[in-house]
């Protein structure tokens, strides 16, 4: 969502609200929404204090978080579009999808990696909290760092003769550290690497671990230096224990983790309530892990603090 909030006060009628916590919807709800943030919640409010919208028997509800998404990537071409297509063109593409998942209720998305050179999530994030463009708040990995020949690899879309690498590909300790850091000046909120390799990678296995643990320890350690968590792309068992080992805060995918592996890390549920931007790690390395899926990982706010204008018939909360 954009930062441009109303200083007018709205008065929210509805039939039913739910507030993402409670078993259950609770009954006829108003809410007051005052500067863009809910001042007041109850069955009754006073109507007087700003303009009523009457949301008949709709329900209110916090707004929606998306966990793992790439607001850069065209379904339809998938990853050829980064290497025909300018960064320009393919942020300009990325408009319409961030409006629409606001208007589908979704307030704030984590966006882990595009593959063009330019960090365009980052730009899109910075225009969003400017008021530029329309869309939900936006926690950003700007690029899958990734071993060579492993899944953010994608130098084999271009003939050899070309003789050009494709992707933030970083190899030993060393290269990763540099690359963590390149990420974090550039503005990311989050560092995702590739722990495994992937489906839709040309040359690497979804089981297939493709950091070391010295590496994926030095890329870890860097970013917590840093106050930046780190997730992984990761699919097979050794893969994510060795992400897990490193200190990382999340897991994308792990679906090929057992249930006999489970006992060293302490999992969360793959729905969690989501923090604000992450700019610290906990003392330590944390053996908790969120685990999520990119079909999957959603999560809602607590009950709002901020409602939406552009989406009236519902209610989230601002990050800090």
């Amino acid at each position: 969502m954009t930062t441009k909030t109303s200083t007018e006060t709205v008065v929210l009628v509805a039939g039913r609200c739910w507030d993402g916590l409670a078993r259950r919807p609770s009954g006829h709800t108003e809410v007051v929404v005052r500067g863009g943030c809910v001042a007041e919640v109850g069955d009754r409010v006073d109507r007087k204090a700003g303009r009523v919208v009457d949301l008949g028997g709709r329900m209110l509800l916090p707004g929606f978080i998306d966990c793992h998404v790439h607001t850069t990537m065209d379904p339809s071409a998938l990853l050829t579009a980064f290497g025909a297509d300018a960064a320009t063109v393919i942020a300009l593409r990325a408009l319409p999808v961030l409006r629409d998942l606001l208007d589908r209720g979704f307030t704030t998305v984590r966006d882990l990696a595009t593959f063009t050179g330019e960090p365009i999530t980052i730009h899109l994030r910075d225009a969003l909290e400017r008021g530029l463009i329309t869309g939900p708040r936006m926690l950003v990995a700007p690029h899958l760092i990734s071993a060579r020949g492993a899944h953010g690899d994608l130098s084999t879309l271009l003939a050899p003769e070309y003789g050009r690498e494709i992707g933030v590909l970083a190899d030993g300790p060393a290269e990763v550290t540099r690359a963590v850091r390149a990420e974090i000046r550039a503005g990311a909120d989050w560092i995702k690497f590739g722990a495994t390799g992937g489906f839709g990678s040309p040359t690497d296995d979804p089981g297939q671990a493709t950091y070391t643990q010295s590496e994926m320890d030095a890329l870890v350690a860097t970013a917590a230096d840093l106050g930046v968590p780190c997730t992984p792309h990761a699919y097979g068992d050794e893969g994510v224990a060795r992400a897990v080992r490193a200190g990382v805060r999340c897991v994308e995918h792990g679906f090929w983790f057992p249930p006999s592996s489970w006992s060293s890390t302490r999992w969360t549920t793959s729905t969690t309530r989501a923090t604000g931007r992450a700019r610290t790690l906990p003392s330590g390395r944390s053996s908790t892990v969120m685990r999520t899926n990119s079909e999957t990982a959603h999560a809602m706010w607590p009950p709002a603090t901020c409602a939406s204008p552009s989406v009236p018939t519902q209610a989230c909360s601002r990050i800090a």
